[in-house]
């Protein structure tokens, strides 16, 4: 799952979250091929998201908001209560609840119809703010 000659330490650690196999497919394809990012993992419903955090501790999770066993939010909630909580970007195609996404703790929520290139800086962006969160 991980790229090509980085290694975990002086990359972003990804870990990609939808109920879609193509879709994990795909972000998958997109992080490879950044030479600063890493995908560490991959979860297909919002409980083993939760539990792949934990294994994995990425930097930042990239997640759907509708997924089966817990939805993007209630699983936002969880992950912030851990003491390494990962940045998050909530990627959907709903953003009817963006601000509640937002205000559990999501770092940005994004269209799945985004540019390729906003979703990358999104990413870089969230794990910076979560690097700057913790030193402070």
């Amino acid at each position: 799952m991980s790229g090509e000659g980085r290694t975990s330490g002086d990359a972003i650690k990804v870990l990609i979250v939808d109920d879609d196999p193509a879709t994990r497919q795909m972000l998958q394809l997109l992080l490879r091929r950044e030479p600063d990012l890493l995908v560490v993992g991959e979860a297909a419903d919002g409980l083993e998201a939760v539990d792949q955090a934990r294994q994995v501790q990425p930097d930042v999770v990239v997640m759907d908001m509708h997924l089966p066993e817990l939805d993007g939010i209630e699983a936002i909630r969880r992950l912030k209560t851990e003491r390494s909580s990962p940045g998050i970007v909530l990627l959907t195609v709903y953003l009817e609840r963006a601000v509640e996404a937002l205000a559990a703790g999501a770092y940005d929520c994004l269209c799945k119809a985004c540019p390729r290139t906003q979703l990358l800086a999104c990413i870089r962006q969230a794990a910076k703010a979560r690097t700057t969160t913790r030193l402070a």
